[in-house]
């Protein structure tokens, strides 16, 4: 025989079956909800304006439906890819322009990051340095494990007006480059051909003019 009780938070009388006598207390899964999490405050959808309430105390939504969900990612990704990204980069340079700023820097870092192999400009483990093979217009190939650090060891190989360094713009202080090591670089990216008379070589014929490799493939062990 079904048993009945009252609804603890609407008071209405409802029934229930005899293995839940005592034990049920809400008449329904709204009045369970507000049982145990409390009236959920009421919101505006921020796409249409709508009021709605959330379905626990603890949510705060910004939308009141699927549909306006998904009209809000969208919008949202519009600003980030149009708006947002390019403010994060203009605050991150005014940052860096500031009086002081590379001194800070500096100190902070000091004895840490710029003592590894790493992060010196001339090592040749530095994070961005590249183990490539170059001809000169003398037809002379040099392994070069720096670019920076080959242009300035052998700067006599360059024109020299081509090898007056300067501070790169935007950078933190000590970044610094010169027309021959930028032309370098540019080779090594494949973005040019040939650089007043320079070429990027090939890894196997590089090795063998080196004599990385031997000259004859029958050589080989």
């Amino acid at each position: 025989m079904p048993a009945t009780f009252e609804c603890v938070v609407c008071g209405a009388v409802c029934e229930s079956a005899p293995s839940q006598a005592g034990r049920r207390k809400t008449c329904s899964y709204q009045c369970a909800s507000k049982l145990r999490w409390g009236d959920a405050p009421s919101l505006e959808c921020c796409v249409c304006g709508k009021l709605f309430k959330a379905k626990r105390r603890s949510e705060r939504p910004k939308t009141c439906s699927r549909n306006c969900l998904s009209e809000h990612m969208k919008t949202r990704k519009k600003e980030l890819k149009q708006g947002w990204s390019n403010k994060a980069r203009e605050s991150a340079r005014a940052a860096r322009r500031k009086a002081g700023y590379s001194e800070k820097l500096s100190v902070a870092l000091r004895g840490m990051v710029h003592s590894t192999p790493k992060t010196r400009r001339l090592s040749p483990q530095h994070h961005r340095a590249s183990v490539w093979f170059v001809k000169s217009p003398s037809n002379v190939i040099y392994l070069v494990m720096n670019t920076t650090a080959f242009v300035a060891a052998n700067a006599h190989l360059f024109p020299p007006k081509t090898v007056k360094w300067r501070e790169k713009p935007g950078l933190k202080k000590g970044s610094w480059s010169c027309a021959a090591s930028h032309g370098l670089n540019r080779l090594n990216r494949g973005e040019r051909g040939t650089w007043r008379g320079w070429m990027k070589v090939g890894n196997l014929e590089g090795k063998e003019a080196v004599e990385l490799l031997p000259r004859s493939f029958s050589e080989v062990a």
